[in-house]
């Protein structure tokens, strides 16, 4: 066995996020790995997990939808809710993972205005043509 390698688990995740979008924008997984000192194999099927795990994101029912979005802000509701209040640590913690929560429910409502708008201006103006809700707008 090559000591010099590492084991793909050894990767940061930035790391294999960048080395996986590299990946599927046709970069060989042999030329990826040796850049990232590990064996082609391993990142082979890592690569194949993280290619089943879009794909099941994809064809969820909730996938990106505004139903998602307030089930995502009623569980940071709920978390919020059954933090013990003695728990310092646990309560900052929380409160700073509800403020991201917050923000990236605000980008989204916003992304949403936009797509509304994107539909409206696409039925006014294509006369005639099948004009199709976003994706983002269902459920």
């Amino acid at each position: 066995m090559d000591r010099t390698r590492s084991t793909v688990e050894m990767l940061d995740r930035k790391t294999l996020t960048d080395a996986y979008e590299a990946y599927t924008h046709g970069m060989d997984v042999g030329r990826l790995a040796a850049q990232l000192s590990v064996y082609p194999v391993e990142l082979q099927e890592t690569f194949s997990k993280m290619d089943a795990e879009q794909q099941r994101r994809a064809e969820s029912p909730r996938a990106n939808t505004l139903g998602r979005l307030q089930d995502a802000l009623f569980d940071e509701l709920d978390r919020l809710s059954a933090i013990d209040i003695g728990d310092a640590d646990a309560l900052k913690a929380e409160i700073e993972r509800s403020r991201a929560v917050e923000g990236i429910a605000h980008a989204t409502i916003n992304n949403v205005g936009v797509a509304i708008e994107a539909t409206r201006l696409k039925a006014q103006y294509a006369q005639g043509t099948n004009v199709t809700m976003p994706k983002l707008l269902e459920g």
